[in-house]
């Protein structure tokens, strides 16, 4: 078993998240994740890896506010990707998309 502090066993535990993710296993996807954060040290690879998926099976089980959560943490660490800031934004604008301006009266 690997030692919490392994980051080694970190990532191993966020790319198992990630492939209950992929499975469409989202509820499991959560609980992998989620256990991730709490047992092992993260890399910041490994932990924007996880909010990213995490976010993404948050979403698909429609916690809205969760994975608003989860995809506002990622943007906020400096490191990650273009393809994860890309999906975590696009995800972002879904959640809660730009009101539409009132139209005034003419009075």
């Amino acid at each position: 078993q690997a030692h919490a502090s392994d980051v080694w066993g970190g990532a191993a535990a966020v790319r198992i998240g990630e492939t209950y993710a992929s499975d469409k296993n989202f509820k499991q996807a959560v609980i992998e994740l989620e256990d991730a954060e709490n047992t092992f040290s993260l890399s910041t690879e490994s932990n924007s890896r996880r909010l990213l998926a995490l976010g993404e099976a948050q979403w698909a089980l429609g916690r809205k506010a969760a994975a608003a959560q989860s995809l506002r943490e990622l943007l906020r660490i400096p490191a990650i990707t273009a393809h994860e800031r890309a999906t975590a934004e696009s995800l972002l604008s879904q959640l809660a998309p730009a009101k539409k301006a009132k139209k005034g009266r003419a009075r």
